[in-house]
């Protein structure tokens, strides 16, 4: 098959559909777009046609005969007939080949230095004229070639019938300059457009065509629109583009909440609306449901059936009510529902209920209190006949909400009759907008924050569609822009998707700009990205930013990719509206890869959204990872590490012992509080002090083979993250994402720190780790087991009770530095008084605040985070105390500003106590998992609570990772 390579974008309106080994004549070799070259990184578009008797190579003189003919119905414009001996681009729509005697042809795609990049030959080519057909379009097209006198005499003709409305505007030169028609017959090298004027046609394909009935057929979709079209024409060219009569969308008005991800919470409640299919020719609308009722609440999206037969949408009857899935059939308007209310629907909504969901005062007057109970939306159709769509029946709050009246969405299933209900994830926040890759992936948006900035990390993941091999695709360290959502692979492409790119907060919802990834490039940096909506970003956790004044008020949603250099978008121009929020502001509009829109749908009185093709398409392939059932009987999983030093720079060999197993705790609806005093900064039940925001509990280690090799078991449906142990067990890396394991699955990765696109090296021989059975995750020393909470009061406090409030006590202590444990507001004495000073002391800790994203989302080298911890240093630990490369900008020079003072502490103190080794493990795990202070989110913290029955209670760790309260 004729492949893309890593290095470069082909842009395809359908895939290619033949390779060189069976490709006959008659047949159509689909190809179209553009190719970045790498070397310029210039977008040309083009083919290079050869014919000869044998194969070519790159270093071959080319012979052989090219012939183009431009045609009226009636007068012959211009015909070229050139032999070459050298590379010939000819940048167009339509070639005709003379082929003199039998040979070869070979059709090559190259760049602007010449360098070819893929290619396909057909070898034994008879005598006689060949076609080669394209869609045509009313537009601009560069051709470039060598001119002189031609022989052969062809007719534009579409279907068989000959259109006497099509014509030429003009022929001339790149500079407008009209050519002569004695200078185009005449022999010569010129460059010239050929410009079309707006004809109707019944297909989107022209042919040269002669007397015979052969055919090559090769299609170019690399669009030039005229600017200026009008909606009709707009319309026309979409049909004859997509080879559909008709778009289906959404009619709603805007959504006006006041975050990213509460479409479902404080959007203002403005009912109406439908999924509509509109007709391309004839501009009319037609509306699919025909229960009024669903015209009196709101559609927020739906997907379309791959038989083009039904659709599956979300939607909300009141606002006092959550969003259920629903399927129609089209062609009745026949709506069966999928998913209803839990059993406890009422109770949750009496328990939770928010009064005020504080959207601010922006003018919008979204005072909504959420209803809180369930909500199920976003349904996208999967192959296996099931559907996946995202729940807040997960009932997890989001971390970073003080109020608590915001809550997170997670990935779900669901067969089509609403049996099989099951979660597919379980994460800390939220979860957006599955839909299909073209390998039977589900592609997804997911927000998360381990260890880096809470409100940067909008990253794309894919599962399979059994929540198996969850997976990262991009921006895990990237922070800016802040959010990613609404997910979309390109048709055809190369590793390609498109985005669309937001603020977090506080105004701008699911409004942004349109991002096009390209995923074979370095994905631990900016240059994945392409910004297509070059006028509008977002830059800041709460803003969005119109760079380009021409652009200013400009907003996008609903990126829909025809190809890669094509989308449909809902999109706001900025002479509509200056407001993202207009509820009827939003049009459909073509958006090209060059930036230019064109609208071909707008209703003044609503906005319209989410358009895609109304056609049948092509299941994705039924792929799941295989599940093994007496690990799922077990609710665990099994983890592979074929050799943890691959990719992981500057760590010596063997140095690698243990590797950490950890969780990231979601905060169940059930540890809400109802009463004040417990929240600090962002979070409802503040579990540490200006670090990280969600809980984190521990389920022990397991070893490293001395071939770096690990085996072993993992908790499922859990968010699981690991850390890289020494000998000490001091850490050397840190895992600041974290992996979804389905119960009975099995899966590995290759090191550490590898990235998606690398090579897995093979290994000599079978890893020593896989030898043997998996591992289950154990105690460290001084630990009786290895699931234990990271409270700081009982595991670090009893340490300096016991070696340091001699000097650092109630009365006069060294330093100024009080360690007693005495509880003092929402933690203790000491745990305020180290973090204070934690700036310098206990080294380069992780900052969750969102609006210091640049320097905690980043990624991370091994021998960072805590590596120049004074604290760790003065207790004996083994730590390197050096500058810090990628460190956070404070302690980039750490050792200039910091090291005298680290050697005087530490030889002050090496006399004056002597910690055992079990002693110092539990200090530096506390240091180390980010200096957390609460074991649970269950209970009153704040000592203005002391003397009541759940005050800073004792819970086991099955009831700290437990959903319910444990009293």
């Amino acid at each position: 098959m004729i492949r893309n390579q890593m290095w470069f974008s082909f842009t395809t309106m359908c895939a290619i559909m033949c390779t060189a080994a069976s490709f006959t004549y008659g047949e159509s070799i689909l190809f179209s777009g553009s190719v970045n070259s790498r070397e310029t990184n210039t977008p040309v578009s083009g083919v290079l046609v050869t014919l000869e008797g044998t194969e070519l190579n790159t270093t071959t003189d080319l012979s052989g005969q090219f012939s183009l003919t431009a045609m009226t119905t009636d007068n012959v414009v211009s015909r070229f007939s050139t032999p070459w001996s050298r590379k010939a681009f000819w940048n167009g729509r339509g070639l005709a080949l003379n082929v003199p005697e039998n040979g070869d042809i070979r059709i090559e795609i190259f760049s602007l230095t010449g360098k070819i990049v893929s290619s396909f030959r057909k070898a034994a080519l008879t005598r006689g004229q060949w076609q080669i057909n394209f869609p045509l379009r009313w537009g601009t097209y560069l051709c470039r070639a060598q001119i002189n006198d031609a022989t052969d005499v062809f007719k534009f003709q579409v279907n068989g019938m000959v259109q006497k409305n099509l014509r030429f505007v003009k022929i001339c030169d790149l500079d407008e300059s009209p050519i002569p028609a004695a200078r185009v017959a005449s022999t010569g090298s010129d460059e010239f457009t050929l410009t079309f004027s707006k004809s109707r046609f019944v297909t989107n394909r022209l042919s040269l065509t002669n007397s015979k009935t052969q055919e090559l057929s090769v299609v170019l979709d690399s669009i030039q629109f005229r600017t200026g079209m009008n909606e009709a024409q707009t319309r026309e060219m979409l049909a004859n583009l997509t080879g559909t009569d008709s778009i289906i969308f959404i009619k709603r008005f805007t959504l006006n909440n006041n975050h990213y991800y509460t479409e479902h919470i404080n959007a203002n409640w403005y009912p109406g609306g439908n999924i509509c299919v509109l007709n391309l020719r004839t501009g009319a609308v037609r509306n699919i449901l025909k229960d009024t009722k669903f015209s009196n609440g709101v559609i927020k999206r739906f997907d379309l059936s791959y038989d083009a037969k039904k659709v599956v949408f979300d939607f909300r009857s009141s606002l006092e009510t959550g969003y259920r899935l629903y399927e129609a059939d089209i062609e009745t308007g026949q709506v069966r529902q999928i998913t209803f209310p839990q059993a406890n629907e009422d109770s949750l909504v009496n328990i939770y209920k928010c009064s005020n969901t504080q959207c601010g005062s922006n003018g919008l007057s979204c005072n909504v209190p959420y209803h809180h109970g369930t909500d199920d939306m976003e349904p996208c159709y999967l192959p296996d006949g099931g559907i996946a769509f995202v729940s807040t029946r997960c009932q997890i709050g989001i971390p970073c909400d003080g109020p608590d009246c915001f809550t997170t969405t997670n990935i779900y299933r669901v067969q089509l009759d609403g049996s099989g209900m099951r979660p597919l994830s379980r994460s800390m926040a939220s979860e957006f907008h599955p839909s299909m890759m073209p390998d039977g992936r589900i592609v997804y948006a997911r927000w998360e924050y381990v260890d880096k900035a809470s409100a940067a990390a909008k990253c794309i993941w894919s599962m399979y569609p059994n929540g198996t091999g969850s997976a990262e695709i991009y921006k895990n360290d990237i922070n800016v822009p802040p959010s990613f959502v609404q997910p979309r692979y390109i048709p055809g492409s190369n590793n390609k998707f498109v985005v669309l790119a937001t603020a977090h907060c506080c105004y701008q919802g699911q409004y942004g700009t349109v991002i096009r990834l390209n995923m074979n490039k370095y994905i631990r940096s900016r240059e994945p990205m392409e910004y297509i909506t070059k006028e509008v970003d977002a830059t800041d956790h709460t803003v969005l930013a119109w760079p380009l004044n021409w652009g200013k008020g400009n907003t996008y949603r609903d990126p829909y990719p025809l190809a890669e250099d094509l989308y449909l978008v809902s999109h706001k121009p900025g002479s509509v509206s200056m407001n993202w929020w207009e509820k009827n502001g939003y049009g459909l509009y073509v958006l090209t890869d060059d930036n230019k829109t064109y609208q071909f749908y707008r209703d003044p009185a609503i906005s319209c959204w989410q358009a895609m093709p109304f056609k049948s398409r092509p299941r994705e392939p039924v792929v799941n990872m295989p599940l093994d059932p007496t690990l799922a009987a077990q609710n665990q999983a099994v983890c592979t590490v074929n050799d943890i030093y691959f990719n992981m720079e500057n760590v010596p060999r063997g140095s690698i012992k243990y590797i950490r197993v950890l969780e990231q705790v979601p905060r169940p609806w059930a540890a809400h509080r109802w009463w004040s005093g417990d929240g600090f900064g962002l979070s409802h039940a503040a579990v540490e002090r200006n670090t990280h925001l969600g809980l984190k509990v521990q389920w022990g280690i397991v070893p490293v083979e001395s071939d770096g090799s690990a085996n072993f078991v993992v908790p499922a449906n859990r968010a699981i993250f690991f850390h890289a142990l020494d000998s000490n067990f001091q850490v050397v890396q840190h895992e600041r994402t974290y992996v979804n394991y389905m119960p009975g699955e099995r899966r590995g990765c290759t090191g550490c720190h590898e990235t998606p696109d690398q090579a897995t090296p093979i290994p000599p021989t079978v890893p020593l780790a896989l030898r043997r059975d998996p591992s289950v995750p154990g105690p460290q020393p001084g630990d009786a087991s290895g699931k234990i909470l990271l409270d700081y009061e009982t595991r670090v406090q009893p340490v300096w009770d016991k070696h340091c409030i001699s000097c650092h006590g109630e009365i006069n202590p060294k330093g100024n530095l009080k360690l007693i444990g005495t509880q003092s507001g929402l933690f203790s004495v000491s745990y305020d008084q180290l973090m204070d000073r934690r700036n310098w002391l206990l080294g380069f800790y992780i900052d969750e605040e969102p609006r210091n994203p640049v320097e905690t989302t980043k990624y991370l080298p091994a021998y960072t985070m805590f590596s120049n911890s004074i604290l760790l240093k003065m207790l004996g630990v083994p730590v390197t105390l050096g500058d810090i490369n990628g460190a956070p900008a404070y302690l980039s020079k750490w050792r200039s500003q910091y090291g005298t003072k680290a050697d005087q502490l530490t030889a002050n103190h090496r006399t004056r106590f002597n910690l055992t080794r079990e002693e110092i493990i539990k200090v530096s795990n506390w240091v180390q998992s980010n200096l957390q202070y609460r074991g649970t989110y269950w209970g009153r913290y704040n000592s203005s609570h002391k003397g009541r029955a759940d005050y800073r209670p004792n819970v086991t760790f099955e009831q700290a990772i437990g959903t319910q309260k444990p009293y």
